[in-house]
């Protein structure tokens, strides 16, 4: 596509992999379960101060002390469990939106004291692991572009909107439960060119090849590949909807934090 200024215009185009259906079939079998839900949660609402949404990204190996003193809750995100628990950061919470039955692979070690924030939309095998732990199930808007309708019916229920990929409902649902003060961890869209599972952890679950992207203001290059720099993009207009309302901390050096914070 040529611009009215010349040149070509660049766009990207990530479709995903997961079909419609299989969201709809898990959606269907997490009703016929008695799961208690996430809006019914005690004290919905009236949480305060900091929140740590941790993900998966290679800066996570450089602040796992910086968790383990976080003075608030954690909640981890999709396959970084087994990780987290590896490394004993204290999770409050642990959510999960991803709904393939391989994401099952990375919750082998479930904890009791940990409260379990899946989406209905997640498999039936993810539930089935986590059976013996303290279970919340909630509802991941979900909004084809095709029609612009929604897939699924909730019936009535609650839903959690935000972006197709973990970080951007745990965002969301800790602004539900009242924080305000957001601070990221392993949310980097990057990774070291040397970090073969682009994670801070063994992943052989989807694996793109990396493209290279410069910084223009701060000339910092970094390793990424076409479905992160759609969540980035994602993520970034949730921060312009967000007007102000809530204070945002990336911490780690990475693609992220290199385009969404200020330069100190």
């Amino acid at each position: 596509m040529h611009s009215a200024l010349g040149g070509r215009q660049v766009e990207i185009v990530v479709q995903s992999t997961i079909l419609p259906e299989r969201i709809i079939e898990n959606v269907e079998a997490s009703f016929a379960r008695d799961t208690p839900r996430f809006s019914n949660l005690p004290n919905l609402g009236k949480s305060t101060g900091p929140v740590a949404i941790v993900g998966g990204g290679p800066s996570l190996r450089h602040e796992i002390d910086n968790l383990k003193v976080f003075p608030g809750p954690i909640i981890g995100c999709g396959s970084s469990h087994d990780f987290l628990i590896e490394n004993k950061i204290p999770l409050t919470y642990h959510v999960n939106c991803d709904p393939e039955p391989i994401i099952t692979k990375w919750f082998t070690k479930p904890q009791f004291g940990i409260i379990y924030l899946i989406a209905s939309q997640c498999h039936p095998d993810l539930f089935e692991a986590l059976d013996l732990c303290h279970v919340r199930m909630w509802h991941a808007t979900v909004i084809m572009a095709a029609t612009n309708k929604a897939l699924c019916d909730f019936r009535g229920e609650p839903e959690i909107p935000g972006a197709d990929f973990v970080v951007g409902r745990a965002w969301p649902i800790a602004a539900v439960m009242g924080h305000k003060d957001i601070h990221f961890y392993g949310f980097d869209c990057s990774f070291p060119p040397d970090c073969e599972s682009q994670h801070a952890y063994p992943y052989d679950w989807t694996k793109e090849e990396p493209v290279y992207v410069t910084i223009e203001h701060t000339g910092e290059r970094f390793a990424t590949v076409p479905g992160w720099i759609s969540q980035l993009n994602n993520f970034m207009k949730m921060l312009a909807m967000s007007g102000g309302q809530f204070q945002i901390t990336i911490h780690g050096e990475s693609l992220a934090a290199s385009m969404c914070c200020k330069s100190r």
